[in-house]
């Protein structure tokens, strides 16, 4: 499989053409938020209940919701993807950027799917890292059994890539299977330290509703000397499947809620 990605700024477009006629809507200053905590520095959060700050957004895809059901209060960030929404594309963009994010990153947040959401049989894919100016790797649901529907179990993976080279990993559940199903909220914990100087020392460590998933020490996010720069940007680009595939014929949704991002080094 190949993750096909389109750089602009140092931000993933999730495929979207961007021919410059579209203008970049802010729904609040993007600040730094530093609070230092037991473990790290909280680098950014965001609840959603009144904007979406301090993430940007670029294209109409994406809305706050009001959900009764939301994890923390009551509005969730919610992407929409309308029928017959083509394959390998997302329908909004929301990122957030860091000058220099470290090399230590723990990301919390919590996911849904619509009720009835049709899976793409290639990927369903969640949230791209940059690593210096580069889309560095992606955390996606994958159907189980690659035929694609309504309401089908997925799986989470991540792919790691190198914008020169191509892919270099594709990581699964290596802990305990996790199996997700629609109109669920789940909470994801992602831990990941950089390998260093091109060698295959990264580290990599996934919880889905606090049961971890895959523990790996010997992960090549980046190439060369990509393998030494930091973390700078986090993107909810939720793009739909990849090249060709089936299309949906209803409208479907994908829900955030109570993002926070650490940066380290971290104590435990």
């Amino acid at each position: 499989m190949l993750i096909t990605t389109f750089v602009f700024g140092g931000c993933h477009n999730g495929g979207r053409i961007d021919d410059g006629s579209e203008e970049v809507i802010d729904d609040g200053n993007v600040e730094e938020i530093i609070d230092v905590i037991e473990s790290g520095v909280l680098l950014a959060q965001a609840s959603f209940e009144e904007s979406m700050s301090p993430f940007r957004h670029e294209y109409d895809g994406a809305d706050i919701h009001s959900d009764p059901t939301a994890p923390d209060g009551s509005r969730v960030l919610r992407f929409t993807y309308p029928p017959g929404h083509p394959s390998g594309y997302s329908t909004d963009l929301a990122w957030v950027w860091f000058e220099d994010g470290g090399t230590e990153v723990k990301v919390e947040y919590y996911f849904k799917y619509s009720d009835n959401f049709f899976f793409h049989p290639v990927a369903n894919k969640q949230v791209y890292f940059d690593v210096g100016d580069k889309t560095n790797f992606v955390l996606s649901a994958v159907d189980t059994n690659s035929t694609g529907g309504v309401g089908i179990s997925t799986v989470m993976r991540i792919g790691c890539q190198d914008n020169n080279i191509g892919i270099t990993e594709l990581k699964t559940p290596n802990v305990a299977n996790f199996a997700i199903h629609p109109n669920i909220w789940y909470k994801v914990r992602l831990y990941f330290k950089l390998n260093k100087d091109g060698k295959r020392n990264g580290i990599l460590k996934l919880w889905v509703d606090d049961e971890q998933i895959m523990d790996y020490s010997d992960v090549l996010f980046n190439a060369g000397n990509d393998g030494n720069k930091p973390f700078t940007c986090l993107k909810f680009d939720p793009v739909w499947g990849g090249v060709g595939g089936p299309k949906p014929n209803a409208t479907d949704y994908f829900y955030i809620d109570a993002v926070k991002i650490w940066g380290g080094p971290f104590n435990d």
